[in-house]
């Protein structure tokens, strides 16, 4: 039941799902059971309340009278439970979630039917789903996304090392925990390529072009999320779910999909139109490592995406958000002694009779640094991170902000240098204004108290030094 809403969440609006290459009929609540099961018994499972409720049917909080846990109950439409295809298709879910044992995919306890009533007993979560974040009008947190990202792409390296391949991973289908930890939902469009046992052993399957692989000819899934190559009904692997992850953190993270279609004509045309608005220019704050990971997990290509679920996790651990070490003042002030060797060299070289010369070269240096490694040269030699308060790029202009705090002072004091020989009065002057911001700036970096160790430089800037990790 991939359309099902949050389990414990609210009902929201219903993507463009497709299934064999039509639009999936939506029935209106009307054509739900006409009573309901609240306090009915299916096997040993008791029926509480309905929490939610979808195009393939509803979900009922439920209680687990032999192992005595509540438990989500997934009961299926009478319509389409007399549909043996359907039937087919949640049985796969079922078979596929129970054994994916993993802490962030949603575990499968129970699926059978009582009386005429097809049903799947599952783990219950009840912090809705990363969509409602969307209906709220809200975004994720760069933070929040790497995060739930993590938990969705090491739940599917699981699913992938027993050849499974989701096709429906959506914001609806990625459910939050009482502790908003993400947990994947909704296995009844996967397919497996024979790795998953049954009665008789494990199964051979027929498609045995690779693992996680799709027969081709099929068109499953939800518009939105689906990859150019399971568009087409071409054989899909683990690159087709990365694909679907990437377009929803892409949308979690800015509000929009990365293309709005309505249709499978459409969908093919938006895959041959302008590509997505890279991440990274709809929110500037994401760091530019996190915003062209989710940018290369929408290629068109499934061959420049990451190319499984165990590479992506990799990839998202060198970008994501690394543990906060705060460097101690000795590496900070060695990292401002490198920064200043060439206007050292300068002022010494031409003994101060180019003014501004020496502050030109060392302005010329932190910006080859910024530029080139994304840090001041003494940053980078001493390993220090430079971050935002909430973990992202500085920009370039907040950087050099920076840096004219901390080293701006030399340029008064040099011109009080050159001035010196030329007009007493005018070096006085000149020098003083030099000394002010000198000690000003000595301050600023000496200032640790408070803020978690920031200095004043760091708190006027917004920014905080950490020590590279990874």
């Amino acid at each position: 039941m991939a359309d099902t809403r949050a389990y414990g969440g609210n009902p929201a609006a219903i993507p463009a799902t497709v299934v064999g290459g039509k639009p999936a009929s939506i029935p209106g609540s009307t054509q739900l059971a006409e009573e309901s099961l609240e306090g009915r018994q299916l096997r040993h499972f008791r029926v509480d309340r309905r929490i939610a409720e979808g195009g393939m049917g509803e979900v009922y909080r439920g209680f687990d009278t032999s192992l005595q846990r509540p438990v989500a109950i997934k009961v299926v439409r009478p319509e389409l439970a007399r549909d043996p295809r359907f039937l087919q298709i949640f049985q796969r879910e079922a078979q596929a979630q129970a054994n994916v044992v993993h802490s962030h995919v949603l575990q499968a306890y129970f699926v059978g039917e009582e009386a005429g009533i097809w049903f799947l007993a599952m783990q219950i979560v009840e912090g809705g789903t990363l969509e409602d974040v969307l209906v709220r009008g809200e975004v994720l947190s760069w933070k929040d996304a790497a995060r739930h990202m993590t938990a969705v792409v090491a739940g599917m390296a699981e699913a992938a090392r027993l050849g499974i391949v989701h096709r429906d991973i959506k914001p609806a289908n990625i459910l939050l925990d009482r502790a908003g930890e993400a947990h994947l939902a909704d296995f009844g469009l996967a397919t497996s390529t024979g790795l998953l046992p049954t009665a008789d052993g494990p199964s051979t399957g027929q498609n045995s072009r690779r693992p996680g692989s799709t027969h081709a000819g099929a068109v499953m899934g939800t518009l939105e999320y689906m990859p150019p190559e399971q568009l087409d009904g071409k054989p899909l692997d683990e690159r087709a779910d990365i694909y679907a992850i990437g377009a929803s953190f892409y949308q979690m993270l800015t509000g929009r999909l990365p293309y709005v279609v309505t249709d499978i004509p459409s969908t093919k045309a938006a895959h041959k139109g302008p590509l997505p608005e890279p991440l990274g220019k709809l929110r500037p704050e994401v760091p530019r490592g996190f915003a062209k990971l989710i940018d290369r997990c929408l290629a068109r290509d499934a061959a420049d995406r990451p190319g499984s679920h165990v590479e992506l996790l990799g990839l998202i651990a060198k970008v994501g958000p690394r543990p906060e070490v705060r460097p101690n003042v000795m590496l900070r002030a060695l990292s401002l002694v490198i920064d200043l060797v060439p206007f050292s060299l300068t002022i010494y070289l031409t003994l101060g009779h180019i003014p501004g010369l020496p502050s030109g070269v060392l302005l010329v240096w932190l910006l080859a640094g910024l530029v080139w490694l994304s840090a001041t040269p003494g940053q980078w030699a001493m390993r220090l991170w430079l971050r935002t308060n909430d973990g992202g790029d500085v920009p370039l202009w907040r950087t050099l902000s920076r840096s004219l705090l901390q080293l701006g002072w030399l340029l008064p004091a040099e011109i009080s240098l050159w001035l010196a020989p030329r007009s007493a009065s005018g070096s006085v002057a000149v020098l003083l204004l030099a000394s002010a911001w000198a000690a000003v700036s000595l301050l600023g970096s000496l200032l640790v108290f408070g803020s978690r160790g920031q200095t004043l430089h760091d708190r006027l800037t917004g920014t905080h030094v950490l020590i590279a990790t990874g």
